[in-house]
Order: C-alpha cells, then structure tokens, then sequence
C-alpha cells in the first residue's frame, strides 16, 4: 500500500514563495545585464538628437516636390523632362496605330483597284486601249513613279 501513498501526492512540486529582497536582487542584476548605461548624454545632445528626429518626420511626412519641367541645372536650354525619353523606340500604342492605318490604307487600295477594275471592264476595247496608251505614257515619265500612280488613279477615277 505505499504505492498508493505515492499515486495520491500531485506529480508537481510545490515550491515556496520567494522573499521580496531575493526577487529584487535577481531583477536588478538581470536588468543590468540587459541594458548595459550608455554614456551620460547632455542636453545639447538630446536637443540635437530631437532635432534629427524632427527632420526626418517632416522629410517623410511632407516631402518636397520638384516638376520635371524645371530647367536642367547650369543649362539655358532643355527640361530635366527630356532626359527621361531616350533613345527609345516608338511605343506599342504608336506601333499599333501605325500597323491599323497601315492596313486601313491598304483595305482602301484594294477596293479602289476593284472598282477600277469592273469599271474598265464595262468600257469598250477602243477606250481600254485608249487608255492603256495614255497610262504608259504618264508612267514613262521622268517623275516619282509614285506620284505617278495616284495622279493616274485620280485621273481614271475622273474619267470614270
């Protein structure tokens, strides 16, 4: 039955309360070895301190605002603006752009050379040929063949 004796004591040792000088003595020596005492600081250093510290707050909470459109430092001429664009190649919107107007201009020559097309057809064959010798002649010209081209297309397109 000692075994019974022992299954009924609590598994948890029971210590006594500490004394208060014993408690305050282990605080102070750990509070010392925590926060070692720096140097001894003056009021002039806690005022310059406060004043970095003032500084810093105003710098992050009201910056300072600069406009690209100043003039470059020690230059008559140029924003600092211009530095920013470089040598960069045209954007994507202008590259889209340019690719629609590109096809946009194409689509119209197309249908401009359809309805040419079905117009001539419908003219008799003296006129065709007519024409034909008309439009070798002003394309053998000394001028941009170009240029050329669009009078000749306004020129049928009067006609017709």
């Amino acid at each position: 039955m000692a075994g019974s004796d022992q299954d009924s004591q609590s598994p948890v040792r029971s210590l006594p309360v500490p004394d208060y000088s014993s408690t305050t003595l282990s605080a102070e020596a750990s509070f010392s070895q925590l926060h070692s005492p720096g140097p001894e600081c003056s009021p002039e250093t806690l005022e310059e301190w406060m004043l970095v510290c003032a500084k810093a707050a105003c710098a992050y909470l009201y910056p300072t605002l600069s406009s690209l459109n100043t003039p470059r430092p020690g230059q008559e001429s140029g924003e600092q603006l211009d530095q920013l664009v470089g040598d960069v190649d045209d954007s994507l919107l202008s590259n889209l752009i340019a690719e629609e107007e590109s096809q946009t201009r194409q689509t119209q020559q197309s249908q401009i050379n359809t309805v040419l097309i079905s117009a001539l057809a419908k003219l008799d064959s003296q006129v065709q040929q007519l024409l034909e010798a008309v439009l070798r002649s002003r394309t053998d010209s000394t001028r941009d063949g170009r240029t050329v081209k669009y009078e000749t297309v306004y020129y049928l397109a009067a006609i017709l």
